[in-house]
Parts: structure tokens; C-alpha cells; sequence
């Protein structure tokens, strides 16, 4: 089961919690045997002491809520301690996986945290109940077997028919609540995408039949299969209940024609058998909730494995000065694809220096943002060889080695706090902020915007600004520029990046602005993968 799998490779123990739970179950099922004895002796005409039977039914009940309330004090709070946990743990794989694993998976990573990880920390609180409710049936069980073995026997073999047959649909039930589950991936999807993509959705008719079409045939899906896998769920719930109450009627017509019994055993017997009906009841009503579980416990052991396979090694290569130059080295990249035109990058053979500006311009598909995002560490290089200032870089994923660069990506994510600056470099933002002419617009307060909800060339000011502040050698700009009006263009080319270059930075820029050439020192100009130095 991968539910059970899945809790023991996080190492989540409930042994205490099912010793617990099993204790009140064992108190509970002490309370009714002694109800049951207490009957007998009425039944016989026996001289009983009234307040004896008190005082146990009293000491009873006591320890049966001591134990119910330890146990259930103890699985909330451990169910919520672990789903703290492995959501920290899915976390931090998630932001050390590969960029390109994460970018294909992101949807799945997204639903594994909110959905998943909830359900399985509901599933500890199952799992301990379910088992004290079946530590209960069998304590009722072996009373049965000692008082009336052959009633136990009939018992015994009715209930193992009905598991067999509830274990069977219920492969059934998994496949299908699977498949609903898939499609409601799906769902989230396209919702990301019609969410992303609103101004297109609202302007262009066929996008919005489009994305409405596929969100609705993934419900519709998502409906179908929930629908025949619950369905199918509650009619073996349906079928544990008739198959109980059966057995309930064997015991009171049935079963005293064929074997001799007296009246007291018989009432004995249907009280246990009705008795047993609750944790029985109890289960049946646990194991959706178990079924649910085991589909996200699979989902999150095959994320979990993507995210073990595909996790960025960030070996160091401990980077102790200044970075005065980078060099690629008959650098190749080849997509992985089965297209027939099959794209790639290189060999590239290039140098970026420190105090120097470095534009990298081309076409659209030239491989411009492909080699960016490879310089960076963000995608690994095939082939060819990586070097800072004259010492090979054998893993650009090295943390150590993106410490080094800031970057503005043309799809770039603005955070309404900085990060990773001091509070001697904070003390400049208000001073970038009215040379970036944005005074009017925002502040900052404790190392936090005062607002982000600005145009798109305002919010690329603010995402600069903030890439200043934190000082690195490298800074690279993928199309600051494409969305500034022709007044601040002319600032950041002619004043800006001539202030970076002062800094004695390696400034590398993407940029289609011809009228702006004369500024870079050297044009680097990509087409269909491969460069040439202007």
C-alpha cells in the first residue's frame, strides 16, 4: 500500500498513538462486556452488588476518556507537525530541482503541496483510528470465540467473504478516483494558463472557447471518474452494512435452530454483534478517506523520486574574489526533442570582461535566452568547457557560481521584499528610486515595497533597482529595455549602464535597440545558435 510506504519512509511513528487509541478501544469494549455480564447475572437471578458494577462502569468510562483524549491530543498535534515537515522538505527539493524539470512539472508541484500533503496528514489520524477500530473488533472477537466458538466461526467466515469481496472493488475504486485525480490536474493546468493569459483570454474569442473547452472536458472527466469510483465506494460501504445486519439476523432466527443455546448467550451474542457494528461502521466510513490517501501518497513517492533525479548538484567551486572575466569554451547545447528541426546552440567560443558592457542581440529563436539562461546556471551545459576568471566551472548549477550574477529576466518576477541586501545598501533604495523617477510611485519600508502594483516598465525599474542593491559582478538584462518610454531608454543606456560599467561590473545585455548600439563595447549577435563578434 503506498499510503503505509509512503509513512514509513518519512519515518512517521504512531506506535504510541495506536497504543493509546487501542487502550480506549480495550476500555470501550471492557464497558460492554461488563454490561453484557451484568445482563447475564440479571437474566440468572444471580445476587449482584449494584455499586460494585458502578464503580467499574465508572472506572471505565474514566479511563476509556483519559486514553481517547491522550490519543487524540497526540494524533492532531503529530499530524500537523508532519504535514509542516514534509511540506519544508517538498519545498526545498522544489527549489533545488533542475529548471527545466520544474518549469515541466510545475503544476504537479504546486497540487502536491496544497492537496496532497493536506490529505496525508489527515491520513495519520485515519490510520491510528482505523486501527484501534479494528483492535476493537477483535478483542469483541475472541470474547465471542470464548463464550460461543461456532457463532465465532460463522462470524469469522462471513466477514472474510465480505473483505474478499471489498479488497476486489476496491482496485476498482482506486483506478477510477486515480483518474478523476489526473484529470483535475489538468484542470489546474489550463485554469494557471487561462489565469496567466487573462488580457489574451479577454481580446481574442478563440482563446476563450479554447481554454474554457479544454477546463470544462477536464471537469467533465474529473466528474465522471469521481462519480464512478465514489459511487462504487459507498456501495461497498452499503454492502459492509447489509452484510452486518445479516449476521445479526442469523444470530437472533438462524443460528438457535441449528445449535442449542440458551436465551442469555443469545442475547450476549447480539449484543456484541451489535456492538461490533460501530468501529465495523467506523471503518467503512475511514476508508475513502484511506483510498484518497493512498492515491496522494503515490503521487507525492513519484514526485519525490522526480525530485531526488532531478535535484541540482550545486557542487561549490568556492568563488573567493572578485569575477574579472567569464569565457565559454566550444560551448554546445542540443534540445532533447524529436522535432525535425532540431535546434542547437554552439559552439560557442566568447568572453565577457569586467568593466565592460557586452549586448547580445538576434532573432527571435536565435538562442539568445537559451545561452543566458545556461550562462547563469540555470540550464547545465552538454558540451565544452566554462570558465571564471581562467578556473573551469565543471557544475554551472554551483550556487557559489549563480552568487554571482543578478539578473532581470525578460519574464521576470518581482518580489515585493528584498532579498539579501544589508541594511548599509537598503539605505540607497529611496535614492535609485528618484533617479529610476519613481518617487511618486513607491517607497520602501523595512526592506519592503510599499507597492509592486505598477506598469510593466515601472515594476522592471523596481526589479533593477533591486539587482543594484545587491552588488554582484555580473548583471545581466534580457530586454530591460523593451518596455520603458523613449525618455527613460535613453537614461538607462546613456547613464545607467555606463554607471554599472563604472562599477567595474561584467554588464551583459539582450537588447534589440539598434539606435543604442554605439554604447556596448562589444555586440555579440546570435543566429540559428551560432555567434559573430561585431
Amino acid at each position: 500500500m503506498d499510503l503505509l510506504n509512503f509513512l514509513s519512509k518519512q519515518k512517521v511513528k504512531i506506535l504510541l498513538e495506536v497504543f493509546l487509541g487501542s487502550m480506549a478501544g480495550i476500555f470501550s469494549s471492557l464497558f460492554v462486556l461488563l454490561i453484557n455480564e451484568h445482563i447475564a447475572s440479571l437474566i440468572d437471578q444471580e445476587v449482584i452488588s449494584n455499586k460494585n458494577y458502578l464503580m467499574c462502569y465508572l472506572l471505565l468510562v474514566f479511563l476509556y476518556v483519559l486514553f481517547n483524549y491522550l490519543f487524540s491530543n497526540r494524533i492532531i498535534k503529530k499530524s500537523q507537525k508532519k504535514v509542516y515537515d514534509f511540506r519544508n522538505k517538498i519545498t526545498a527539493k522544489i527549489l533545488d530541482s533542475e529548471y527545466l524539470r520544474f518549469i515541466k512539472h510545475r503544476d504537479k508541484f504546486i497540487n502536491c503541496l496544497m492537496q496532497d500533503s493536506k490529505i496525508i496528514s489527515e491520513a495519520i489520524l485515519y490510520v491510528s483510528q482505523f486501527i484501534s477500530s479494528l483492535f476493537v473488533v477483535f478483542i469483541c472477537l475472541i470474547y465471542l470465540l470464548y463464550i460461543e466458538y461456532k457463532f465465532f466461526l460463522l462470524l469469522f467466515i462471513i466477514i472474510l467473504c465480505a473483505l474478499f469481496l471489498y479488497i476486489y472493488s476496491s482496485k476498482f475504486v482506486n483506478r477510477d478516483i486515480s483518474l478523476g485525480r489526473k484529470n483535475e490536474d489538468v484542470f489546474l493546468n489550463y485554469l494557471d494558463h487561462s489565469l496567466s493569459g487573462f488580457k489574451e483570454l479577454k481580446i481574442n474569442q478563440a482563446i476563450y472557447s479554447g481554454i474554457f473547452e479544454k477546463c470544462n472536458d477536464a471537469l467533465l472527466n474529473s466528474k465522471i471518474f469521481y462519480t464512478k469510483g465514489l459511487s462504487l465506494l459507498m456501495l461497498n460501504r452499503t454492502f459492509g452494512q447489509v452484510v452486518l445486519n445479516i449476521t445479526l439476523i442469523i444470530s437472533l432466527t438462524v443460528y438457535p435452530i441449528f445449535v442449542d443455546i440458551p436465551v442469555s448467550k443469545i442475547i450476549i451474542i447480539v449484543f456484541i454483534t451489535i456492538y461490533i457494528l460501530r468501529p465495523i461502521e467506523g471503518m467503512l466510513n475511514i476508508y475513502p478517506q484511506l483510498v484518497f490517501a493512498n492515491i496522494s501518497a503515490k503521487n507525492i513517492i513519484e514526485l519525490d523520486n522526480l525530485l531526488v533525479e532531478s535535484a541540482a548538484k550545486g557542487n561549490e567551486i568556492h568563488i573567493n574574489e572578485d569575477v574579472k572575466k567569464i569565457e565559454v569554451k566550444n560551448l554546445r547545447y542540443d534540445y532533447n526533442n524529436t522535432d525535425e528541426n532540431e535546434f542547437s546552440l554552439g559552439p560557442l567560443n566568447l568572453t565577457f570582461d569586467s568593466g565592460k558592457i557586452h549586448f547580445i542581440i538576434g532573432g527571435n529563436g536565435s538562442g539568445k535566452s537559451t545561452f543566458v539562461n545556461i550562462l547563469v546556471g540555470l540550464i547545465p551545459f552538454q558540451i565544452g568547457e566554462l570558465l571564471v576568471n581562467g578556473k573551469s566551472v565543471e557544475d554551472s548549477s554551483s550556487y557559489d557560481y549563480k552568487e554571482s550574477f543578478s539578473v532581470v529576466f525578460s519574464d521576470f518576477h518581482l518580489f515585493e521584499r528584498i532579498y539579501g541586501v544589508n541594511d548599509t545598501q537598503l539605505k540607497e533604495t529611496n535614492h535609485l528610486i528618484q533617479k529610476f523617477k519613481l518617487e511618486s510611485k513607491v517607497s520602501v519600508k523595512n526592506g519592503v515595497y510599499s507597492t509592486i502594483n505598477l506598469s510593466t516598465g515601472q515594476r522592471k525599474r523596481l526589479a533593477l533597482i533591486t539587482k543594484i542593491l545587491e552588488n554582484k559582478d555580473i548583471i545581466v538584462l534580457d530586454e530591460w529595455a523593451a518596455d520603458q518610454d523613449p525618455f527613460f531608454k535613453k537614461i538607462f543606456y546613456t547613464e545607467i549602464l555606463q554607471k554599472l560599467k563604472e562599477q567595474n561590473k561584467i554588464v551583459i545585455v539582450i537588447t534589440h535597440d539598434d539606435q543604442y548600439f554605439h554604447v556596448a563595447d562589444r555586440i555579440i549577435e546570435f543566429r540559428d545558435g551560432i555567434t559573430s563578434i561585431r
